[in-house]
């Protein structure tokens, strides 16, 4: 599969960048992406949207272990 010229009207979005990966004395492994470098922006992002998805968690197991429908331990009942 051929890439067009830079400037010319293609599909790929973004120029390719080739990647070294793991540079020892006696190899090296290339990658080659299209994807954009990641911003400062993006990892915030992704970082606000863990930490919602963990507080969302954590929310939904104090509800879980709070409400009023928690099962009886049948000890209590027998007044063990």
């Amino acid at each position: 599969m051929a890439l067009l010229r830079p400037g010319s009207s293609s599909w790929i979005a973004t120029t390719p960048r080739l990647r070294t990966r793991r540079p020892s004395p006696t190899t090296a492994e290339f990658s080659v992406t299209t994807l954009p470098p990641s911003t400062a922006p993006l990892r915030i992002l992704l970082l606000a949207r863990l930490l919602l998805a963990l507080a969302a968690l954590l929310l939904g197991h104090a509800l879980w272990t709070t409400s009023a429908g928690t099962p009886v331990h049948a000890a209590s009942l027998l007044g063990r």
